[in-house]
């Protein structure tokens, strides 16, 4: 049955309310959709401080319009609550009930870059939210989408008041429990940090450490930071096979210029063996500096017949009649990818930094026995 236009106005089916804090959150059905309605509990509502505490969230919310961000909607005078507004109905879970699903590591980076999305949003229009924290996320069912909740404790520059200090216990902060230190939107990036350390605990360490600094100004300035951090790790990928198409080209261009007239003189200046210096690895596992190191001598095994065909004097200037350049340019690929097999994305970056590293040592070296040109590399 359909209901008349008078009942469509005003609130036609509550559900059953569920407490949090000073605030009690009720599912609701109006304009024949349901909504989520936010008020005081009865033993604070005729409590001025408490119903400006509602009131400023209501009117920063209903400020953003980001679709990572719960809508308020109005304002309202309720017959059975008092002062509240209606927000948005998600339907959802937080993000501690959705992780324990195991999202693949593709989702959570989606989440992840959502977070940073409406961070970035609210930020920019000078609001910070003081307390976000896996409660204050809720992932969608439909499409694992991001809503961020909960500005009850946020601040603005508008707002003089509530200025005290806030947050959440093992999210908030350092300068968020001290009294009258000034805090900024790098209380949120702490936050992000905190959160980020439970969906990816083996990876993003670089990140994760950033975001954590008890010293704030050593923290990412903004969120936009974040989330080019995210995005240049996937770029990296396309650095080992271009850089290895050059080191090619720049050995073969080398050799037809250049041919063995000073390689015994060459051979005297080159070293048996080669020493590269090694990243800073005190972040990872052991397996994984392992697997680097491995990586490295790995490499350096594909590296030595050339290094012996040109002591020899015996390199080709065609690469179809040099086996060993195509096997060391193709193994090189093949070796970081092989290696790369974790979800890791700090990991997997630092074997592709340490691929370039080998390949533009190598490629030094095969220049010397050849002929010292720029290359442009």
């Amino acid at each position: 049955m359909q209901e008349s236009p008078e009942n469509l106005n005003r609130i036609s089916e509550y559900g059953e309310p569920a407490n949090k804090g000073i605030y009690c959150l009720c599912k609701v059905k109006r304009y024949g959709k349901w909504y989520f309605l936010k008020a005081l509990q009865s033993e604070y509502r005729n409590l001025t401080q408490y119903n400006e505490f509602l009131k400023k969230e209501f009117e920063l919310e209903v400020r953003l319009d980001h679709p990572n961000v719960v809508r308020a909607v109005s304002w309202e005078n309720d017959e059975r609550f008092g002062p509240c507004f209606l927000m948005e109905y998600i339907d959802g879970l937080t993000l501690d009930e959705f992780l324990k699903t195991n999202p693949s590591a593709k989702i959570r980076k989606k989440i992840a870059l959502e977070t940073l999305s409406a961070m970035s949003y609210f930020h920019s229009l000078q609001i910070i939210h003081r307390d976000l924290k896996p409660l204050n996320i809720i992932i969608t069912r439909n499409g694992n989408n991001v809503k961020i909740i909960d500005f009850g404790i946020s601040d603005s520059d508008t707002y003089a008041v509530f200025k005290q200090p806030a947050g959440s216990d093992g999210y908030a902060a350092p300068e968020q429990i001290i009294n009258g230190a000034e805090t900024d939107q790098r209380c949120d990036i702490y936050a992000f940090g905190k959160i980020l350390q439970q969906m990816f605990p083996h990876r993003y360490w670089l990140i994760k450490q950033k975001c954590l600094q008890f010293d704030k100004t050593k923290r990412f300035s903004n969120a936009d930071e974040i989330i080019a951090q995210f995005r240049t790790r996937t770029l990296l990928w396309f650095l080992i096979p271009f850089l290895a198409t050059l080191l090619v080209v720049a050995i073969l261009l080398t050799v037809s210029i250049k041919q063995n007239s000073d390689i015994q003189n060459i051979t005297k200046q080159i070293p048996d063996t080669v020493i590269v210096q090694s990243q800073e690895k005190e972040e990872f596992t052991s397996e994984q500096k392992q697997l680097l190191d491995r990586m490295e001598s790995d490499i350096a095994a594909l590296a030595e017949p050339i290094i012996t065909s040109l002591k020899q004097g015996e390199f080709a200037s065609q690469i179809e009649a040099n086996p060993p350049i195509t096997t060391f340019v193709v193994g090189t690929n093949k070796l970081v990818r092989n290696y790369a097999t974790t979800d890791d994305e700090l990991f997997n970056k630092a074997l592709t930094d340490k691929g370039l590293d080998l390949l533009v040592h190598y490629q030094n070296i095969f220049r010397t026995y050849t002929e010292k040109l720029p290359l442009g590399i």
